[in-house]
């Protein structure tokens, strides 16, 4: 260990004092002023008991060298700093008074007695310091009123004794308030140094979660892909072997095809999506025809399965807001396919528009079955199926109610799934009224 270590962990005490600088300024105090009262009182003891035989003196000194030693012990060696430093400041607080008790002031003055007040604010803080500080003077202030004819060799008088009470009290006020900035500071350091622990630790636990839906995305993707896939290399193979006829095989190659660039689109909408590159395009929407198109697009299709198909408009006739057309249209258009789909035979569908909170609010909700609550929530998660053999019946992606959220989400709306009273699911979504261009 070099030299520079050593003098380092010495006045450290040995303890880690890493990122913590009140922790390394108290030790720094601490162990040097144990280092300067041992030399100090074996000093004053070997000059009291052999050069001026004053052995009551040199008895305090004495004692001095044993409490500063045993300090010293419980700091370096049992690693108990708070334990040592009360010692340290009892021991100076009885020491400072015996000194002045002793009108050791005839010789020395009363300067000793200024350092005291520092070294308890420094070592104990602002809040712990004050009532030992204002016990000290209480006792000392009455020892030099007392003792104004003999202190000083004669020469203290009321003036004198005015000027040191009000000298002590103002270095105390400066140091007092000094230490409360320095620990409020510090303080705050903290919280700053906490707040960027955390949010250091929220950044790396999203993108941990962030790669961790990546992986299980392209593991999803594959496995979506694979289905169609295979059916191409089947169909495309009877083809090559003459085993199947074309006019029945280009239809259902079709459909794969479509499948999969279906798959691709979606994926690659959410891609933009995800990077805040989701494009709207915002134009006046009035909400009687965005109803009409929606019904007109969809009643056939719930009629052929035997589903019933209602629009409730609750909003004037000309009532509008600012949308991206098409894109609301995929997002109203995957929720009535939803609710087709899994909608039991002779079930019900309804879709109702109305204004809220300064916005249009559109509900789709349809009848038996329903979906759990603790599922609801999950049906946003792409790729998530509940039944995923249904889905696949269908024709679906799976990323149909993540696309949904998306893009309300880029016209700075709500979305939110919750039971329907019809006894199904009930999706509701909220658009403002105008939409609000990002900044560039």
């Amino acid at each position: 260990m070099s030299f520079k270590s050593s003098i380092h962990n010495f006045f450290t005490a040995g303890f880690n004092v890493d990122n913590d600088l009140m922790l390394y300024r108290k030790l720094i105090l601490v162990t040097t002023l144990q280092a300067m009262t041992l030399l100090v009182s074996i000093f004053f003891a070997i000059y009291n008991f052999f050069v001026i035989d004053d052995y009551v003196v040199g008895s305090l000194d004495a004692v001095s060298i044993v409490i500063t030693l045993y300090a010293a012990y419980l700091l370096h060696v049992r690693k108990q700093l708070d334990v040592s430093i009360y010692i340290v400041v009892a021991f100076l607080f009885f020491f400072m008074n015996a000194f002045s008790a002793s009108n050791q002031n005839e010789s020395y003055g009363l300067i000793w007695n200024f350092f005291y007040p520092i070294f308890v604010i420094l070592l104990l803080g602002p809040k712990r310091s004050i009532f030992i500080i204002a016990a000290f003077y209480i006792i000392l202030l009455t020892q030099a009123f007392i003792g104004i004819d003999v202190w000083q060799n004669g020469d203290w008088d009321i003036t004198s004794f005015i000027r040191f009470t009000f000298a002590s009290f103002v270095i105390v006020y400066i140091s007092y308030f000094n230490e409360w900035s320095i620990d409020r500071s510090y303080t705050e350091l903290q919280r700053v140094r906490t707040r960027e622990k955390e949010a250091s630790e929220e950044y790396t636990q999203s993108m941990l979660k962030m790669l961790e839906n990546k992986k299980q995305l392209l593991v999803d993707v594959s496995h979506e892909l694979r289905t169609p896939l295979s059916v191409l290399k089947v169909y495309i193979e009877a083809l090559e072997d003459g085993i199947t006829n074309q006019a029945e095989s280009y239809p259902i190659l079709q459909r794969k095809l479509n499948q999969i660039d279906r798959l691709i689109q979606d994926i690659y909408l959410l891609s933009k999506s995800d990077i805040n590159q989701l494009k709207i395009e915002p134009e006046l929407i009035i909400v009687n025809e965005l109803c009409e198109e929606l019904h007109t697009s969809f009643k056939p299709l719930a009629q052929d399965i035997n589903l019933s198909l209602t629009v409730h408009n609750h909003c004037d006739e000309y009532e509008s807001f600012e949308g991206d057309w098409e894109r609301l249209l995929q997002v109203y258009g995957n929720l009535l396919q939803n609710s087709i789909n899994y909608t039991d035979p002779n079930g019900e569908i309804k879709l109702a528009v109305s204004m809220r909170n300064q916005g249009i609010e559109i509900i789709v909700e349809d009848s038996a079955p329903g979906v759990a609550k603790d599922e609801q929530e999950k049906l946003f998660e792409r790729l998530y199926r509940i039944d995923s053999s249904r889905n696949r019946a269908t024709g679906g992606s799976g990323l149909g109610l993540a696309i949904c959220e998306a893009i309300v989400e880029a016209h700075h709306g709500k979305i939110s799934l919750s039971d329907s009273t019809l006894g199904g699911l009930k999706t509701t979504t909220w658009l403002p009224l105008t939409y609000q261009r990002e900044e560039v």
